[in-house]
């Protein structure tokens, strides 16, 4: 087996903690874009949804990962990066896909009966209930697809988070020519980046478990992500498209040997397997043990007040998000709300829909 060549680390004994790294097959398509043995550890974390500056730091650099895989330049410098192409854009660049320019697609909420219901009633007063429909599969979703399915709409899914995943959604958004959003979602940016129209439903609210650290991560009174979304808002197809693709770094296409050599040369002067988290009040040392002696990855980011509030199971609360105002008019009471609950596995899952379908 090929070895990660640094100089002071032999990364493959820590290849099963960069879960962020693998996540999507992320890994597996930047070294296919560079030509890069598979077997080589490439220990960068990124940004799997789509970083529009709506975070405080750059989208996913927490990750424990000791190296940050960016889509452009102008990121704060928590840990090293280096700046490539989104993995979707790697995707779409190794692609053979054909565009076809009919039907809407709706890009669905997080999964619950009260969201679906919402959404529903929305798409009926704006006559768009002759679409299909894409259904995250998170919680309960499968009761979700019988909600869209007894009112007539059909109902797609992209599945599991594996590394086919992005091949399946570009099959998907391919074959539709508008994308309907209620949502600010990944997928809005990807069809947009391959030229769909977009349209949203910028009233659209809905209700989802989130952590309670949530505006401590995003940033919702980001000036640039209010510029991007007013662009997003405004319709022009031509600028959305191409805002888009700056997001999801297609200038970088083209520059395949720099990113490769610098790749390399941030892999070679690593010091430690993973990020420091220079704020942590833990030691490096004590952390770095455990989460090996553990094998849990959140010990490595984990400070002593994460211990507190998971002891009292009090990281999650219900989010109330009216997601499109949020990013317009930066955040208020009517807005957003984020209420704590008990976090109870499997049903105030960080991300689950709001009750699912269990009520």
């Amino acid at each position: 087996m090929s070895k990660t060549k640094s100089k002071k680390l032999n990364l493959d004994k820590y290849r099963f903690f960069y879960k962020n790294s693998d996540y999507l097959g992320a890994s597996k398509i930047l070294k296919d874009f560079l030509s890069i043995d598979q077997n080589i550890v490439i220990p960068a974390s990124v940004s799997h949804g789509v970083d529009f500056y709506n975070t405080h730091f750059a989208l996913d650099i927490d990750a424990i990962e000791p190296i940050h895989w960016s889509c452009r330049d102008d990121i704060d410098k928590v840990k090293p990066f280096f700046i490539a192409p989104h993995p979707w854009t790697m995707h779409l660049s190794q692609s053979k896909y054909q565009s076809n320019s009919s039907g809407s697609l709706i890009i669905g909420p997080p999964p619950s009966r009260e969201n679906d219901q919402n959404l529903f009633k929305l798409l009926k007063k704006y006559s768009l209930l002759d679409s299909d429909i894409l259904v995250k599969p998170k919680g309960n979703y499968l009761s979700s697809i019988k909600f869209w399915n007894e009112n007539g709409i059909n109902t797609r899914s992209a599945g599991s988070a594996d590394e086919n995943f992005y091949n399946r959604l570009l099959e998907i958004l391919s074959n539709y020519k508008n994308i309907i959003c209620p949502t600010i979602s990944s997928a809005l940016f990807f069809a947009a980046s391959i030229r769909k129209n977009i349209i949203v439903i910028p009233e659209y609210t809905y209700k989802v478990y989130e952590n309670m650290n949530y505006l401590q991560e995003v940033d919702g009174n980001s000036k640039k992500s209010q510029a991007i979304i007013e662009t997003i808002v405004s319709g022009n197809a031509r600028e959305i498209s191409e805002l888009s693709q700056f997001l999801l770094g297609f200038d970088y296409l083209g520059k395949k040997d720099k990113i490769k050599d610098e790749v390399f040369s941030l892999i070679a002067n690593l010091e430690h397997p993973f990020q420091k988290y220079e704020n942590n009040k833990i030691p490096y040392l004590i952390r770095e043990f455990l989460t090996i002696k553990t094998r849990k990855q959140k010990i490595m980011r984990m400070d002593l007040k994460d211990y507190f509030e998971l002891f009292l199971k009090g990281h999650v609360g219900i989010m109330t998000m009216s997601e499109f105002d949020f990013r317009l008019n930066g955040v208020n009471k009517h807005n957003f709300n984020l209420e704590r609950v008990k976090f109870i596995p499997g049903k105030t899952e960080p991300g689950f829909g709001y009750q699912q379908y269990l009520n």
